[in-house]
């Protein structure tokens, strides 16, 4: 569901128990910490129940580097 984009981010959160049953929790929290430590964002947006969801990650672009003559 849309309001749960920003909550599945979260250790330990799952939008659909009945659907997903295993697993930690953890997947999505670990991305959101890798991004944030490569000094990025990470969300998540859906249109509704059914429609899947998108995650997108946005990293800050690095200046070119200097040519080495």
């Amino acid at each position: 569901e849309p309001e749960m984009a920003a909550e599945i981010l979260q250790p330990f959160t799952s939008a659909d128990v009945a659907h997903h049953g295993g697993g930690s929790g953890l997947s999505l929290p670990l991305a959101v910490l890798l991004v944030e430590r490569c000094g990025g964002r990470l969300s998540a947006t859906s249109a509704g129940h059914g429609t899947g969801a998108t995650f997108t990650v946005e990293l800050d672009s690095l200046p070119e580097p200097e040519a080495v003559e």
